[in-house]
């Protein structure tokens, strides 16, 4: 009789841990939630992920001063981990009007800032 009850509380706490341990988990990364139902410019965002990761080309010549304030507000935007790794201000004077403003929307909408 003692082993039966051993037995019948060893499947139960079995029972009871492989309830508590299945969960659900989702196949999908979830959506971030914004207040508005924007779209995103896909031609933009591409543009300025190329340029963000180094694969566009730059061949404009502009104004220095100009884009690198522009940019330093795009560097400020990304986290410690990314920004080690990618100095926007050294595009500076290399980019089109098109480039930096796509650049601009990449950061925005890739790093949004939290409050």
């Amino acid at each position: 009789m003692s082993k039966q009850i051993c037995l019948l509380c060893v499947t139960l706490l079995a029972v009871v841990m492989n309830a508590l341990a299945s969960g659900s988990y989702r196949v999908t990364m979830p959506r971030p939630k914004t207040e508005t139902k924007s779209t995103v410019d896909r031609d933009k965002y591409a543009l300025g992920q190329q340029v963000f990761n180094g694969k566009a080309r730059l061949t404009a010549q502009a104004d220095v001063a100009a884009q690198k304030a522009r940019l330093e507000k795009c560097q400020a935007r990304l986290p410690e981990a990314v920004a080690k790794s990618n100095n926007l201000t050294a595009l500076a004077g290399q980019l089109s009007d098109e480039q930096l403003a796509a650049l601009e929307y990449f950061v925005s909408q890739r790093y949004p800032v939290r409050p």
